[in-house]
């Protein structure tokens, strides 16, 4: 018998579990949309306001633990139609594609989504959800915009480095290691701080001395982590 869970949340994974204690030879998969699997929904105000600095403690069980006990767990695993006749599940990848699973009995336990209330200014900036772990890091490590603003309007090179933040280096650092390789180097060089850009094709530090940049350039250079590196200097204003 294989049984097939449609959700990795805490109701998708006790459901897989409870099936697995209660009949150790059933077969059971679990499909995820996200690459997480239970956490404490409960807990994600206490990690973005600060009180627990390690979302590790949110995570109930990791992956590793639930196929320990047999349980297969697919993450980045949508479920996008159910052929109930065939009984068969199609599922859409994180790259793309799509995998077929079939299945004796299906659980359905998808969860909801976020709506957001028609009042006014929900489209204002600053407004977040916060339903999942990434979420919470998101917004967590929301930049301060208006705070950078003013610091480049009043030039203050430490307002502006203090304020330097990417939400996406959260999702792109731990599949590009490179990323984490290049800001460290030039952190240790002497940059005032680092930063990827956009979605990650660029890495920059900024320097407060012409040195320290032209010695991070040399060391990056000397251990060739990128395929193309720039020395530049700021624009100086003509008065």
């Amino acid at each position: 018998m294989r049984v097939l869970v449609i959700g990795g949340n805490p109701a998708g994974m006790s459901a897989a579990s409870r099936i697995k204690r209660k009949s150790p030879d059933t077969e059971v998969w679990v499909l995820e949309k996200t690459e997480e699997v239970s956490y404490g929904a409960c807990g994600l105000p206490y990690y973005v306001a600060g009180i627990n600095d390690d979302i590790d403690l949110i995570r109930i069980r990791k992956k590793a633990e639930f196929e320990a006990s047999g349980i297969h767990v697919q993450l980045g695993r949508e479920a996008v139609s159910a052929d109930f006749r065939g009984k068969f599940v199609t599922a859409r990848l994180s790259d793309g594609g799509e995998e077929c699973y079939s299945y004796d009995k299906l659980v359905i336990a998808s969860g909801s989504s976020p709506k957001a209330p028609p009042i006014p200014g929900i489209g204002l900036k600053n407004i977040f959800q916060l339903k999942t772990l990434l979420d919470a890091q998101g917004l967590k490590a929301h930049p301060d915009i208006d705070g950078m603003v003013q610091a480049i309007r009043q030039g203050d090179l430490q307002g502006i480095t203090g304020r330097m933040e990417n939400v996406l280096e959260t999702v792109t650092v731990p599949a590009h290691p490179v990323i984490a390789d290049l800001k460290g180097r030039m952190l240790e060089s002497g940059a005032e701080n680092s930063l990827m850009s956009g979605s990650g094709p660029t890495v920059f530090g900024i320097f407060s001395e012409e040195e320290k940049a032209r010695a991070a350039y040399s060391r990056l250079r000397e251990e060739n982590l990128a395929d193309r590196l720039f020395l530049t200097e700021p624009c100086r204003n003509a008065d």
